[in-house]
């Protein structure tokens, strides 16, 4: 394997956690937004939107670790 393409395997894995985070900061932030707005005393959908983005992260980081096999 040369330099070039370890490059871009680390590049591709960097995005990977990324969007990890990013997907659970906007499903989380999306679902604390709507608790607000329906005016619900628990943030269940916020807590449910966090939770959701970390399976959705996770699952398309492991999906991306399998193709360097």
């Amino acid at each position: 394997m040369n330099r070039e393409s370890k490059r871009s395997d680390v590049g591709r894995l960097a995005g990977a956690g990324f969007g990890l985070a990013s997907h659970a900061l906007i499903l989380g932030g999306g679902g604390y937004a709507l608790d607000q707005w329906l005016g619900s005393p628990q943030p269940w959908l916020g807590v449910t939107g966090l939770i959701v983005g970390f399976c959705l992260g996770f699952y398309r980081l492991i999906r991306l670790a399998g193709e360097f096999e």
